[in-house]
């Protein structure tokens, strides 16, 4: 491991698909880090406006910055679209070259400590496998907290790995629920997760608040592949539509879950990483009852 008196290095790749109006704006915000990231992979996942050419003007210009191109269809595919082109950009990489690797979205401005407070966890803890700070979405000309999860997960779209850590879980799943199986095979190996819930990132393309049935039924597959099991389901699904002020919607939930099941949908954890998620579900949820 790094001394202690050493930054760590840090790998930042973005996949970016028709991300010409943020992307800039991100790219800028990392390169004015007061600790720099040693490589920054910008992947082009086949977009038709200018992404391309915008990152490849600050490759031009920046050396920390690569262009990576990613040929895929336009087709939105749930977590496999993205995570597909984030791999292209970590196979352009020696991950034995860095000990942080982050995977941040195109549309996503960092205040400038941002990596320097990620770097500051990874060396004070060794136990620490992934880091993040928490989205901020613009109301009213002020920026509040994008409360869309529970305050011990690490949104997709900012999310920092140890490189040993990335390692042992064997990378990511390029498939939905993949920012939720990632954390508990982290977890299961014994490794912390960490959020910074005054760190905040400026999310310039909020996630969306009109929430179709589709919304639902991926939901559904997503607790199957997590090896949720049905009661914890029906919880998680009631929740969700509460939240979304849709409640009639949890059956949509329920019904792709069963879906799935008799699909025999790939499993996202193991048999002994499911219960050990089952498990740690089911404190939070005593948790709450009781405190």
């Amino acid at each position: 491991m790094p001394s202690e008196n050493k930054q760590l290095k840090f790998a930042v790749i973005i996949p970016a698909y028709n991300e010409e109006e943020h992307l800039s704006k991100c790219l800028e915000s990392l390169l004015q880090q007061s600790l720099k990231p040693q490589k920054i992979v910008v992947v082009d996942d086949s977009s038709t406006d200018s992404t391309a050419e915008i990152i490849k003007q600050f490759e031009k210009t920046n050396s920390t910055i690569s262009y990576v191109l990613n040929t895929s269809k336009a087709q939105h595919l749930p977590g496999q679209k993205v995570i597909n082109a984030f791999k292209k950009g970590l196979n352009s990489l020696n991950l034995k070259d860095f000990d942080i690797i982050c995977k941040f979205d195109a549309d996503l401005i960092f205040p400038s400590i941002y990596l320097e407070k990620i770097n500051k966890v990874f060396k004070d803890n060794e136990k620490t496998g992934l880091c993040g700070g928490v989205c901020s979405i613009e109301n009213e000309g002020n920026w509040q907290t994008e409360n869309l999860t529970n305050s011990d997960h690490i949104r997709g779209a900012l999310k920092a790995y140890r490189a040993k850590a990335f390692e042992d879980i064997g990378g990511l799943d390029s498939q939905m629920g993949w920012d939720t199986a990632d954390e508990f095979k982290l977890r299961y190996k014994k490794y912390e997760i960490k959020v910074l819930q005054d760190l905040s990132v400026k999310h310039m393309k909020p996630t969306a608040t009109s929430y179709k049935d589709s919304y639902f039924e991926k939901q559904g597959q997503v607790f199957y592949a997590l090896r949720y099991g049905f009661l914890l389901t029906l919880i998680a699904a009631l929740k969700i539509a509460k939240q979304r002020n849709q409640l009639s919607k949890y059956k949509i939930v329920l019904t792709f879950y069963q879906k799935s099941k008799s699909e025999n949908l790939n499993f996202l954890l193991s048999r002994e990483e499911g219960q050990f998620l089952r498990q740690y579900r089911w404190k939070q949820i005593w948790r709450k009852i009781f405190v």
